[in-house]
C-alpha cells in the first residue's frame, strides 16, 4: 500500500500546480540540494540552491531550517517567518517521488484581515511574547542570553561575536599561562574549536559535557571570517562577560 508521502512525478506536478494557486513559493529540494544546505550549515556559507535567502533578502544562514529537519526526520513541519512587519507561513514536507526523496517547500504571506480575529491576534501576540521570553531570557535569572545578543547584532548590521572563551582560560587570576595561552592563541590566531555561531559553539560544548567557565576557546565563522576577525594592530575590541 502506497503511503501518503509517496507519489509519482505526474502526481507531484499536479499537486504542486494546485499549491501554486495558494502559495507564493512552491518548490522541490532533492538530495543534492539538501547536501548543499547541510554543507552550508557546517561551513557558514550560503548555498546557491537555497532561493529562500533571496526571498527573505538575507545573506546569512537560516538558524532554524525546517527543511533540513524534515529531510532527516521524514516528517512535515510548519513555522512562521517574519520579514519586516509581514508574516509568512512556511511549510516543509518530506515526499518520495518515483522512489526518490525530496522536500517540498511552500511559502505563503499571511494577511492581517484573513489571519485571525481580534481575540486570535491577542492570543497570538501573547504566545509570541512568551516564546520570545523563553527564547531570549535565562529561565533562572531573567537576563537576556547570547541568542538575544547575536540577533540584535544582526538586526542592526553590527559585527557579530568573533570568539567565545570560558573565563577559566582567559581571566588570569593566578598566573597560569598554560590556560591563558589557549585563549590568547584563539583571539590572535584562530586556534581552538570552531563554530558557525556563538550559540552553536556553546551548545556543542554543553552537549560534550564541557560547560560554564570551562568552555574551550571557540573561533566563530568560516575560515575567511575567522582570519578577518582575529585581533590585529590598532583594532578596537569589546570584551563582555
Amino acid at each position: 500500500m502506497k503511503e501518503d508521502y509517496q507519489m509519482t512525478r505526474q502526481e507531484a506536478e499536479k499537486e504542486m500546480e494546485y499549491y501554486r494557486k495558494i502559495f507564493s513559493v512552491v518548490r522541490l529540494l532533492g538530495e543534492e540540494d539538501m547536501k548543499a544546505l547541510e554543507k552550508g550549515r557546517l561551513t557558514g556559507t550560503v548555498s546557491d540552491c537555497c532561493q529562500c535567502y533571496k526571498f527573505w533578502k538575507k545573506d546569512i544562514l537560516c538558524e532554524n531550517c525546517i527543511s533540513l529537519k524534515v529531510w532527516k526526520e521524514k516528517t512535515e513541519r510548519t513555522k512562521l517567518e517574519f520579514q519586516g512587519d509581514d508574516i509568512y507561513q512556511v511549510i516543509s514536507r518530506y515526499v518520495e517521488i518515483d522512489g526518490k526523496p525530496y522536500v517540498m517547500e511552500l511559502v505563503k504571506k499571511m494577511y492581517e484581515d484573513s489571519l485571525l480575529d481580534a481575540d486570535g491576534r491577542r492570543k497570538l501576540a501573547g504566545k509570541l511574547s512568551g516564546y520570545n521570553d523563553e527564547l531570549y531570557k535565562d529561565a533562572m535569572t531573567g537576563a537576556y542570553n547570547r541568542r538575544y545578543f547575536e540577533d540584535e547584532l544582526k538586526k542592526y548590521n553590527l559585527p557579530k561575536v568573533a570568539t567565545v572563551i570560558g573565563r577559566y582560560y582567559i581571566m588570569d587570576r593566578d598566573n597560569r599561562w598554560d590556560r591563558v595561552e589557549k585563549g590568547y592563541n584563539c583571539l590572535l590566531f584562530g586556534e581552538g574549536n570552531n563554530a558557525t555561531s556563538a550559540i552553536e559553539g556553546v551548545k556543542k560544548s554543553y552537549e560534550e559535557g564541557v560547560t560554564d567557565e570551562f568552555v574551550l576557546p571557540i573561533a566563530v565563522g568560516n575560515k575567511e571570517e575567522v582570519d578577518a576577525s582575529r585581533i590585529k594592530d590598532n583594532d578596537a575590541i569589546i570584551f563582555f562577560n
